[in-house]
């Protein structure tokens, strides 16, 4: 079947980013399109927190990066001095991605079609039909879906050699604990440069056959302090991991699928 057409792009309007990048977005329902075409910024708290965590010469990785807008910003960010590398395992994703980049003029970015994971190897991609930022490496038996076999890599194994990045953003939909398994390495070695921004959703690792608890654990384990990046408040706030753990335990989180997003260093 033939790739559909791709849509103009669509200029975004994130505060401190001048000139403004543009976006080829998706067609149709998916949230983050929509609030891109409608508000010029996506998650405007995060952005700039994660923005304000880089700098001309950095290294920003972007697991789960979709169409591209963290990468195009973080590649924007640490200029032709800095390197992007930009994973996203979704076929008709990886093509935005690819042609965002093109589009900015990006050549400090690296796009890789690959699920990260513990282990190089492959697996399947469960893909959501209305949400392009949904797609999960796990079976949902309550939504039937798709699947795509994809490569899966390491963050250790796939990192430019000998090159340490600043920003690490995660966003993978329960696959988060499987991820920080195959950094070891990196987390082993990263010194007191190192960020990392990662979604934590009770649901999903515990569909993903594993649990927040082990990842908190996992996290806790290698010194990393965690702080809470809430968008509904525009705050950041410091959070001991048993809080965390009773926080994630609540209804709220554990039964109506409610996540959070973390800033670790």
């Amino acid at each position: 079947m033939a790739a559909m057409p791709l849509a103009p792009p669509t200029t975004l309007a994130v505060p401190g980013v001048d000139p403004p990048p543009v976006l080829i977005l998706h067609p149709g329902p998916d949230p983050l399109s929509a609030a891109i075409r409608a508000q010029g910024v996506w998650e405007p708290f995060e952005t700039s927190v994660m923005l304000g965590l880089l700098g001309a010469g950095d290294g920003f990785v972007d697991v789960g990066a979709n169409l591209g807008y963290y990468t195009v910003l973080g590649a924007r960010r640490v200029g032709p001095g800095g390197w992007v590398a930009a994973f996203e395992p979704d076929a008709e994703n990886f093509r935005l991605l690819q042609s965002n980049v093109a589009a900015n003029g990006l050549a400090n970015v690296t796009a890789l079609r690959a699920a990260v994971a513990e282990r190089a190897g492959e697996d399947a991609l469960y893909v959501a039909a209305d949400n392009r930022g949904d797609h999960r490496l796990y079976a949902t038996p309550e939504e039937p879906r798709p699947r795509q076999t994809v490569p899966t890599v390491t963050l250790d194994a796939s990192l430019p050699p000998g090159r340490a990045p600043r920003l690490v953003k995660i966003d993978a939909q329960g696959a988060e604990l499987r991820i920080f398994q195959g950094m070891s390495a990196l987390l082993r070695e990263r010194g007191s440069g190192l960020r990392i921004v990662t979604e934590v959703w009770p649901y999903g690792l515990r569909n993903a056959g594993s649990s927040h608890g082990a990842l908190l654990a996992l996290l806790s384990g290698h010194g990393l302090r965690a702080a809470l990046l809430d968008e509904a408040t525009q705050r950041l706030a410091p959070i001991a991991y048993d809080e965390l753990e009773r926080l994630l335990g609540t209804p709220w989180y554990a039964e109506q699928r409610g996540f959070v997003n973390l800033l670790l260093e």
